[in-house]
């Protein structure tokens, strides 16, 4: 838990890494503030780098489904 100076320096928040007092944590409900940003810095989470949104998964016989093996495609 950290108190933090408001910027007008006549008010304190309290900032824990979940919650903030300040009045953009009452707004923005469920989103960190910069308090807590700042004091709580969350680990950066990156989704992986994709190159094609073809499946790589086969189906038996190494088609791509029913509809390979109705057209002959090998």
């Amino acid at each position: 838990m950290v108190l933090v100076r408001n910027n007008k320096k006549d008010a304190y928040y309290v900032v824990t890494p979940k919650t903030c007092s300040c009045p953009a944590a009452t707004y923005n409900p469920g989103q960190p503030c910069k308090h807590a940003r700042k004091y709580f810095p969350q680990p950066k989470v990156t989704a992986p780098a994709v190159d094609s949104i073809k499946p790589e998964g086969k189906w038996p016989g190494g088609h791509n489904g029913p509809v390979d093996e109705i057209m002959g495609v090998a």
